[in-house]
């Protein structure tokens, strides 16, 4: 019966490698391939940073302009007091204030209409 079982036994290792080699035989290669992605470089072009420069120069009108309205805004509570006091020194000073900033905002304005003037121009050449 020993004989028997190791003859089994050796009969499928035998028949195993015997598989294995044939199979790693018929085994097609694989064939490696080594691509590198095309050299292509994207430059912006101009028109495109020129509307990119003017639309940063348009922020900036924008954020000075904010800043100095908001410096109105913060005069409110200072001409009520003053007129509650009735005090024409105060109310002078601060209506003194705001024709400055109305002068630095008509200035923005100008600013805002010539630059977003050019901003167009350079975004529509951009598209």
């Amino acid at each position: 019966m020993r004989f028997k079982l190791l003859m089994v036994t050796g009969l499928v290792l035998v028949l195993v490698a015997c598989g294995t080699a044939a199979a790693k035989e018929g085994t097609p290669k694989k064939a490696v391939v080594h691509m590198q992605p095309a050299a292509t470089e994207y430059r912006t072009p101009q028109a495109c940073k020129d509307a990119i420069a003017s639309a940063r120069k348009v922020f900036g009108i924008a954020a000075d302009g904010m800043g100095v309205s908001a410096d109105n805004t913060s005069m409110i509570p200072e001409i009520i007091d003053a007129i509650q006091a009735v005090d024409a020194e105060a109310i002078d000073g601060i209506t003194e204030r705001i024709k400055a900033n109305t002068t630095k905002i008509n200035g923005f304005t100008s600013d805002l209409t010539s630059e977003g003037a050019t901003f167009n121009a350079a975004a529509a050449a951009c598209d």
